[in-house]
């Protein structure tokens, strides 16, 4: 298993902005792909913002199914009110990205 430490990523202790999470997510998305298992570590990680895990961890549920992250995907080091703002992020990657696969498959049911 590899283990992603953020601050070593980020090289902060404040994982807040969106194109630090780009690093993460890049960092991520690129062992799935290689079908290796990953643990996301916080460790050191003082503040965590939505805008961040958005980038870091919402997007990866356009690019890859649940069933997969959850195989892949461990994380430790966690506080838990960063563990709760993982969730919606989560929940809100979710919705969204299983909203936008729908309206595409409406479109293109609807050209034929």
């Amino acid at each position: 298993m590899k283990n992603i430490k953020i601050v070593d990523i980020i090289k902060s202790e404040f994982a807040v902005s969106p194109e630090d999470g780009d690093l993460v997510y890049d960092l991520v998305s690129k062992n799935i792909k290689n079908k290796d298992l990953i643990c996301i570590d916080f460790n050191g990680v003082d503040i965590t913002t939505t805008a961040f895990l958005n980038n870091a961890i919402g997007a990866l549920y356009k690019e890859f199914d649940t069933n997969i992250l959850n195989r892949f995907i461990t994380m430790s080091n966690i506080s838990d009110s960063d563990l709760a703002l993982v969730k919606k992020v989560i929940d809100r990657a979710k919705l969204t990205f299983t909203d936008e696969a729908l309206v595409k498959l409406g479109d293109e049911l609807g050209d034929e």
